[in-house]
């Protein structure tokens, strides 16, 4: 038995304005092999959302702001390396979030401006929890940038060109 939902919006109610929207959930208990036997900890239960909308201020411009989230539970047999490798039963949680805003704007009067610029941040959490066993661990990696490049297009007498210059920035910051 495993229910899963999925529902997904999209409109684009003016011209220069449009939303994407999703919400999923999944849950299931744990699976049973091919003679009918449960298989202990693989129960999952999880739940993910992606939202987008674009907006296009003006001609050749585009901004685009973005969210996912993801969250994921399970059962599982951890392996604890600090005991002989001593296996036991953990709740697993994953947690992760993705922000971004996206600014485009490719000229509509030369070819030599094709502006792309990306700020963004992205969070991922890993825990693990013991329960009847004394062992919780816990991981977490943020990484925040900015990614900024123009593409200068351009003919000579023999060839098309295109040449892009540009760069990103950014910062992973983790502990565990």
């Amino acid at each position: 038995n495993e229910p899963m939902t999925s529902e997904t919006l999209a409109v684009r109610p003016i011209d220069g304005l449009d939303f994407l929207g999703n919400f999923t959930w999944r849950e299931s208990g744990d699976y049973r092999n091919g003679s009918g036997d449960r298989i202990d900890n693989t129960t999952v239960d999880s739940k993910n959302g992606l939202m987008k909308l674009g907006i296009e201020p003006g001609e050749g411009q585009r901004v685009e702001l973005s969210g996912i989230i993801y969250a994921d539970d399970e059962g599982i047999t951890a392996t604890d390396v600090d005991n002989g490798n001593a296996e036991y039963q953990a709740d697993h949680h994953i947690r992760k979030t993705t922000a971004s805003a996206h600014y485009t704007f490719d000229s509509p009067k030369t070819d030599l401006i094709n502006l792309s610029a990306t700020a963004y941040r992205d969070a991922t959490t890993v825990a693990d929890y013991g329960g009847d066993y004394p062992r919780d661990t816990k991981a977490e990696l943020t990484t925040t940038g900015l990614d900024l490049f123009n593409t200068f297009k351009f003919k000579t007498a023999w060839a098309d060109h295109a040449v892009t210059l540009g760069t990103e920035y950014y910062h992973d910051a983790g502990k565990g």
